[in-house]
């Protein structure tokens, strides 16, 4: 008997643009990160599907291994619709759920989304947590959640590139998602199959559309259990909803969230059930490795220029950096378009370049080294300080900063940090005797997607290009910039895609940029002036 189940409540609907993807991703992290931990007899994963006309379960697939951990409750869209509500879009949740709980098999239940997963730590955490609790304590466990990055979650990575990257996401700056912890909302949900019996489930009385949550929260106090909030060891990740979905619109109408009746009977004896017969079925096989399997793209409309204010308006410039703008929007915009999730820069050229880029792209593996000689004493480490002092504030992302060591040390630090599993974009900023020796060197350079070269002549540049990176699509942005473009890592229409809009974005789209920059840059300088004066009157 599994120690756990993850429960969810689906529909194979548009509820979601991308559903059927983002319930296929969380399936495949849980197991992964359980698969990781040794783990996986420990938890049974449990989807009720209510009312789908082709069932979810024909089409998440798994691999063999997993199968025995997944099951799907399949209930057919006629006994959906006759045990539901019109108000509801005929989603009766609170059955849904108690179906779940009464069919579990294990000592502990969490009740959570269709798109939230664990990592590793967390699920490490939640397993030494219920075997070390008696499942009759009347205990009552809220697992907070944390958003993941919009532009990280369109990426087209794999389950263990994406566990790998946020297990780096150690600042505290990365926030909870806002929460209503006093009536029990914006929280997955733990509690021993026990506790929920002695709740009898989710009120199945209730007007449809009723706020569970802060129901099944209000009667767990009124039975005298302890409710524990999980933040300092327990959470979860949630895939950001997308615009077009009909979650936004459903989610804040009138006919959800509503508030619970407080005078009316618990669940009959015959809680949970329907009349109709139940069928359990089980995912689709799939002989692909979770390892090689990339998530699928997402289909969203192509997001435009990059928000000029949004980048600049915390950053403290000077007009001498001005000349960098285009050089910065570049490397933005061909991370936020490609699958780049780790950004390395050997010749560190300026912190604002890395503050710009770390502090938009929140997500991103960052590390930059530079052995030049003017840098080993102050302005090379105190560019470090500035970055790092303005990460404090700005992003949760893995950021290694090497100091003025050895070009051997350099590179077995790289080399640790970086492997084949992650996509990757490297600048280089000058052409040296150690550049050289890293790239002879560098073990993961098979998955770098993006080679920048900034300040490098035509004959520096062929040289690289026919060394190191013959077999890629060259792209000048001008005499001493170019973007040497790894072909093996894209199809050719996506090649030329980003080929045109990095040609595009560089010569023509940024001089609107420009001049917003020059008018925020006044604006800030005047009211910090103003700010000054009245202060100092």
């Amino acid at each position: 008997m599994p120690l756990i189940t993850f429960l969810t409540i689906i529909r194979n609907d548009d509820y979601y643009v991308d559903f059927k993807e983002r319930v296929q991703k969380t399936l495949d992290l849980n197991l992964k990160s359980l698969q990781n931990l040794k783990l996986l007899n420990s938890v049974e994963f449990l989807f009720v599907d209510w009312g789908s006309v082709k069932p979810l379960s024909d089409c998440i697939m798994v691999e063999k291994k997993f199968r025995k951990n997944v099951n799907f409750i399949n209930i057919n869209e006629s006994v959906a619709k006759k045990n539901s509500s019109p108000k509801t879009n005929y989603f009766n949740h609170s059955l849904a759920w108690n179906i779940g709980l009464k069919k579990s098999n294990s000592k502990y239940i969490i009740i959570s989304g269709s798109d939230q997963f664990f990592d590793e730590n967390s699920w490490q955490n939640l397993i030494n947590l219920c075997n070390r609790t008696n499942p009759r304590n009347k205990n009552y466990y809220l697992i907070p959640r944390k958003i993941i990055d919009f532009n990280l979650y369109k990426k087209l990575i794999s389950a263990d590139q994406l566990l790998n990257l946020i297990s780096n996401f150690s600042s505290s700056l990365y926030p909870f998602k806002s929460h209503a912890y006093y009536y029990g909302g914006g929280f997955a949900i733990l509690c021993s199959k026990i506790n929920y019996f002695k709740l009898k489930g989710m009120i199945e009385t209730q007007d449809p559309g009723v706020a569970n949550d802060f129901d099944l929260s209000l009667r767990s106090i009124s039975n005298n259990f302890k409710k524990f909030n999980l933040a300092n060891s327990i959470f979860s990740y949630k895939f950001p909803p997308l615009p077009d979905s009909n979650r936004n619109k459903l989610i804040y109408s009138k006919e959800y969230r509503k508030l619970p009746m407080l005078n009316i009977n618990y669940n009959p004896s015959r809680w949970g059930k329907v009349a109709e017969k139940i069928k359990i079925s089980k995912p689709k096989i799939t002989d692909k490795s979770m390892k090689l399997r990339n998530f699928s793209p997402l289909k969203i409309t192509n997001t435009g220029y990059l928000n000029i204010f949004k980048i600049l308006k915390n950053l403290d410039y000077f007009f001498t950096q001005i000349s960098d703008l285009k050089k910065i929007f570049i490397i933005l915009k061909i991370i936020e378009e490609t699958d780049i999730i780790t950004f390395i820069e050997i010749g560190y050229n300026n912190h604002s370049r890395i503050d710009i880029i770390g502090s938009y792209h929140k997500y991103l593996n960052i590390l930059c080294y530079d052995k030049d000689f003017k840098n080993k004493n102050y302005g090379y480490l105190d560019r470090l300080y500035k970055s790092s002092r303005f990460f404090n504030k700005a992003r949760y992302g893995k950021y290694v900063p090497l100091v003025n060591i050895n070009i051997k040390k350099a590179l077995e630090i790289i080399n640790s940090n970086y492997t084949l599993d992650l996509t990757n974009l490297l600048i280089l900023n000058k052409l040296d005797k150690n550049t050289i020796y890293i790239l002879n060197n560098i073990k993961f350079f098979s998955s770098i997607k993006f080679l920048i070269l900034f300040s490098f002549s035509e004959k520096e540049k062929n040289f690289v290009k026919n060394k190191f990176f013959s077999k890629s699509k060259e792209v000048k942005l001008d005499n001493k910039n170019f973007v040497l473009i790894n072909e093996k890592n894209l199809d050719n229409k996506n090649l030329i895609n980003i080929n045109q809009r990095i040609e595009y974005e560089y010569k023509r789209s940024y001089f609107l940029g420009y001049t917003k920059f020059i008018f925020y840059f006044i604006l800030i300088k005047i009211l910090n002036f103003m700010r000054y004066i009245f202060y100092s009157i």
